[in-house]
């Protein structure tokens, strides 16, 4: 229970970027109507990236303020918000995404034990989801407690201004990976990233199908090796195991290289009749997925998931492999749907 008496008047900036998200942000935005904020002052903000559904009339019925452009990645629009923000305090939440009555006391609490945080709030999932976005969930098992993370998603998280503008807020060149390019730049400065357990934020759009996934880590893949790339360079530090993104590329180089034994594989299966090395290429990455799911369903005791788990892993990493190489081209043989 927090003690509202002792919580001093505090200013915080909800800055939520949208794009056609009418048939969500009426969700994201009664939650945020329906705060408990005690003496909290907050003030919410939409940044509009040219949507051409009722998503600027939805937002404004809500008394949001919004601010629409129309041009630039996601980073660029939640530093635009931030740029006409108020708040001592910044919340960047996605319009997907509902908040429970207690959100805002809750993170303040932590501010006032702490000032040099970042915190984002445990991710959920609606109830009647189906088995693949509970695999997914069961990914993020450890922010069921409280602890010190590498980083945490820029589509729910709170920040003291100070500490935002100190690094010039989100790197807007990049398209994705901006939250934990964000989050490695912020602990440089001595900021802790904190994931709380103590309050739920409902994710309404989860992925619900293995090629949403495979869609999705593609799309989010493509920008981690520049990331990685950019720091070893801008650090003059080659000593890469310390570097950003280290073991996301680690796992999707592997299934790189899984992908090319497979291809040679097939050729010499084709050319020579030899079938044992293609046997080896397509179950190994399956065993290696089998182990990993086997991992997180004996934390849970979610045995039930095990196989829907393995075959997420296995897509996980083959989209992620894919990223690794130009997304321009790869990107543009997959179909929308």
């Amino acid at each position: 229970m927090i003690n509202q008496s002792k919580i001093e008047p505090l200013g915080i900036s909800i800055i939520i970027p949208a794009f056609n998200e009418e048939h969500y942000i009426n969700r994201c935005l009664e939650s945020i109507v329906r705060l408990q904020i005690g003496r909290l002052d907050k003030e919410i903000i939409v940044v509009d990236n040219g949507s051409c559904d009722n998503t600027v009339e939805i937002s404004k019925s809500y008394g949001a303020k919004v601010l629409v452009k129309k041009e630039g990645t996601i980073a660029s629009l939640r530093n635009y918000g931030a740029r006409f923000s108020n708040g001592q305090h910044l919340a960047f939440l996605d319009a997907d995404c509902v908040v429970p009555k207690d959100w805002l006391l809750k993170a303040i609490s932590y501010f006032q034990k702490e000032d040099r945080i970042v915190l984002g709030f445990r991710l959920s999932i609606p109830e009647h989801s189906n088995w693949v976005a509970k695999c997914w969930d069961l990914l993020f098992l450890k922010r069921d407690s409280t602890i010190e993370v590498e980083w945490i998603p820029t589509g729910n998280m709170i920040i003291p201004r100070d500490g935002f503008m100190s690094i010039g807020g989100f790197n807007e060149a990049l398209e994705s990976n901006e939250d934990y390019d964000f989050c490695f730049r912020i602990r440089k400065q001595g900021y802790r990233i904190i994931s709380c357990s103590d309050a739920s934020v409902i994710h309404l759009r989860p992925p619900q199908s293995l090629f949403q996934i495979f869609k999705k880590e593609l799309w989010h893949g493509k920008e981690v090796f520049k990331v990685f790339i950019n720091d070893i360079y801008q650090t003059k530090d080659i000593y890469i195991f310390k570097r950003k993104n280290f073991r996301v590329i680690s796992y999707a180089f592997c299934y790189l290289i899984f992908i090319l034994f497979q291809l040679v594989s097939l050729l010499l299966a084709v050319g020579s009749k030899i079938f044992l090395p293609l046997f080896v290429a397509l179950f190994f990455p399956v065993i290696i997925s089998f182990f990993m799911a086997l991992k997180y369903t004996r934390l849970t005791k979610k045995y039930n998931l095990i196989l829907g788990l393995t075959i997420l892993f296995v897509i996980y990493g083959f989209s992620r492999a894919l990223s690794l190489l130009p997304y321009n081209k790869i990107g543009k043989w997959i179909p929308k749907q």
